[in-house]
């Protein structure tokens, strides 16, 4: 009688961990098309791009040289540090060109970390991160929703790697003409190879 008891219960940990093992490539599955998702939607705005930018006569207004600078300045804060209290310097410094009326700070949050933990912690400084931006790109979308896509190029060192890692991100962005401050930033996607 033991022994059937024993075959019964080494089938049911057979089938358990059969199950488990499948659930895991499932997830896998999912994880891998997300990210082969991204990369084609990186890809595709890439491409966009490249043929507007062979396409349209592009004449740069004082309004855009503006807009531009904002930009520029606003990522160049945010993917640009050398610890954790130049972080929060930045942060504070690019927040400031950021329309509050039109951006939540929610939303702000959500795109732009605090860079502080839920124990008070400063993130960036137990993590010995520092950040260095190697380009910002922006591109001019026109049409009926006329904005910016920007594309901002970094490279990351911490305590665990000496050895810079590169980051691209692209961003969807609207300028608010009257009063020079980002109105609208929307997180497109990413290509990080952290």
């Amino acid at each position: 009688m033991g022994r059937k008891w024993l075959y019964v219960i080494s089938f049911m940990v057979m089938i358990l961990s059969g199950s488990t093992i499948a659930y895991c490539m499932v997830e896998q599955h999912e994880v891998g098309q997300q990210l082969d998702k991204t990369t084609r939607r990186i890809s595709q705005v890439k491409d966009k791009h490249s043929n507007t930018a062979r396409n349209t006569t592009h004449y740069v207004t004082t309004s855009e040289e503006k807009s531009n600078e904002v930009i520029t300045d606003f990522f160049k804060a945010m993917y640009g540090y050398s610890s954790g209290k130049d972080y929060l310097v930045k942060r504070q410094s690019a927040v400031k060109l950021i329309d509050h009326d039109q951006l939540s700070d929610t939303t702000l949050n959500k795109l732009y970390s605090s860079g502080i933990d839920s124990s008070g912690q400063n993130m960036i400084t137990t993590l010995g991160q520092k950040s260095q931006v190697t380009a910002v790109n922006i591109y001019r979308t026109n049409g009926l929703d006329a904005g910016y896509q920007v594309l901002v190029t970094y490279q990351v060192t911490n305590n665990s790697t000496s050895t810079p890692k590169a980051g691209h991100v692209w961003y969807e962005v609207k300028i608010d003409q009257y009063n020079n401050k980002i109105s609208e930033l929307k997180k497109v996607g990413t290509t990080n190879k952290l």
